[in-house]
């Protein structure tokens, strides 16, 4: 009798452990499924974001396109002769509401409004990291010539020619010594790999604008006393990459600077602002690069997501 006890007491105990441990397996299968789950949608709402922002962004091209040709037409029937002016290189602001999805603001600045780290003056550079980077004036200047010499190092060859491939992503910006994250994250909205030449302070980001516009010495400096740089790409740091490197082999760094020279050159790149505020008031913000010459995106970078009050 007294063996009958104890052989139930080990079968309570047992049953008593063979449920905990599968009740700590149920949760945590679970948790696994919440978190696969939460992926999901986030993949999901990035897709979403990317595929909005891309057309966003070319719809605010296209709808530029047609205010410039409208205007050239006016110029045209009043002074019979065309306006003269760049349509590429003017900013242009829209606002598009679509149904199920929500409100869609769009800003579109020329290349030239930003830092081109692939043809940007050492002075330019170093104005940036100071300051918007906010680091000392001898440690922007260091951090401006160690850019300086990352990307005439970097160099590459098609068939028998060798050239500077400089940066390709604006992430790279990480890679030159001296610069952090904390100085990266604070000037990364403001820079590009294309080669737009010098820095326009009129059609820049209010940040960038203020800074060059408000020293004379350097504005001067930067916007071409010191050489003759345009939206062709003839800034400092372009040399050795002019014109077509689909020459002889065919490499992917040949492709590259192709696709930086076909964005920054000629007609030029632009980058369009795409701001969506979704129909539960989540915001999502987005920086479009689109080829002005093939009205054509070149990349679209990575979102940042925030409710309405600002919240990451």
């Amino acid at each position: 009798m007294k063996n009958l006890q104890c052989q139930s007491g080990f079968a309570l105990a047992l049953l008593l452990w063979t449920i905990a441990g599968m009740s700590l397996m149920v949760t945590a299968v679970i948790h696994f499924a919440r978190d696969d789950t939460g992926m999901a949608e986030l993949r999901l709402k990035e897709a979403k974001s990317l595929a909005i922002s891309r057309g966003a962004a070319l719809l605010a091209v296209r709808d530029r396109s047609m205010r410039n040709a409208m205007a050239d037409a006016q110029v045209r029937d009043l002074n019979g002769e065309e306006s003269g002016e760049n349509g590429a290189q003017q900013g242009f602001n829209a606002r598009y509401e679509f149904p199920e999805i929500g409100s869609v603001q769009v800003q579109i600045r020329p290349g030239s409004g930003y830092v081109s780290l692939n043809s940007a003056s050492p002075e330019e550079l170093a104005v940036m990291f100071s300051g918007i980077g906010g680091v000392a004036d001898f440690q922007a200047e260091q951090m401006a010539m160690a850019v300086l010499e990352y990307r005439e190092g970097v160099t590459s060859e098609a068939g028998d020619r060798t050239f500077s491939s400089g940066f390709q992503y604006s992430e790279e910006l990480l890679s030159v010594p001296g610069v952090g994250r904390g100085v990266y994250d604070k000037v990364r909205r403001y820079v590009h790999p294309y080669r737009s030449g010098d820095i326009n302070p009129n059609a820049a980001p209010g940040p960038l604008q203020k800074l060059f516009s408000g020293d004379q010495a350097t504005a001067e400096a930067v916007s071409g006393v010191g050489g003759d740089a345009t939206m062709n790409g003839g800034g400092a740091g372009s040399a050795g990459a002019s014109g077509s490197t689909r020459q002889g082999l065919v490499t992917f760094d040949s492709i590259w600077e192709e696709k930086r020279q076909g964005a920054g050159g000629g007609g030029g790149v632009a980058a369009v602002e795409v701001s969506l505020i979704g129909a539960a008031g989540e915001r999502t913000e987005r920086r479009v690069w689109v080829s002005t010459a093939r009205n054509r995106i070149v990349r679209a970078e990575p979102a940042s997501f925030s409710d309405t009050a600002g919240k990451q």
